[in-house]
């Protein structure tokens, strides 16, 4: 009824590998093993590269929103794009209630913010629904943060041919099971820190 087991295990282990990925390149830390025969080495994520523009603030107001954006537009593009916890998406667009002009024949309400313009700069602004907690009300540490990129810095470089591969039928020969493994040797580029920026610590 649900399929093939093993077709549909290794479908959702690559969802999961995919996701560790994307995770590895927002919060991963450089690391690099050589004490064994084969070097082991991990990637830096975003967050990990970025230290001039960071900005820690528990209530955001639209205009310290703006003192953040401001620096983070010295250097490079004039559109950037914005990952946003879930708590970050909800204060931005509360910016816009006190704008908003309603009439009495509306069936609807509310306001989704996808960009924020200013001054000829153009934010995008996506939500990222792995910078959470556990609990949703638990709002330490990545449930309070946005970081900004700008895209044209940033490469992903892995080794050719081996950007995502899976190694098929590597259990013991006297194993009575079947194993496959995902293997990725990939890893973020960013070129120029002060072209990006980290908020933190958004609670309201």
């Amino acid at each position: 009824y649900g399929g093939q087991d093993l077709d549909e295990e290794t479908a959702k282990n690559l969802i999961e590998h995919k996701k560790e990925i994307e995770l590895s390149f927002i919060l991963g830390e450089r690391y690099q093993d050589t004490t064994g025969t084969h070097p082991k080495r991990a990637t830096r994520g975003a967050a990990r590269f970025i230290t001039t523009n960071v900005k820690s603030v528990g209530t955001l107001t639209e205009s310290e929103w703006e003192d953040f954006l401001r620096p983070c537009f010295r250097y490079g593009s004039s559109e950037k794009i914005v990952l946003c916890s879930p708590k970050l998406i909800q204060v931005i667009n509360g910016f816009g209630r006190g704008k908003l002009i309603t009439r009495s024949d509306e069936k609807s309400y509310g306001i989704t913010m996808t960009e924020y313009q200013n001054a000829g700069r153009k934010v995008m602004l996506i939500e990222h629904k792995l910078l959470t907690n556990s609990s949703l009300s638990d709002l330490t540490g990545i449930a309070g943060w946005g970081i900004l990129l700008d895209i044209r810095d940033l490469k992903m470089r892995y080794m050719n041919g081996r950007m995502t591969v899976l190694k098929q039928n590597i259990q013991a020969n006297d194993s009575d099971s079947t194993q496959h493994e995902y293997l990725s040797e990939v890893g973020l580029e960013l070129r120029q820190e002060r072209k990006h920026g980290l908020l933190q610590g958004v609670t309201e």
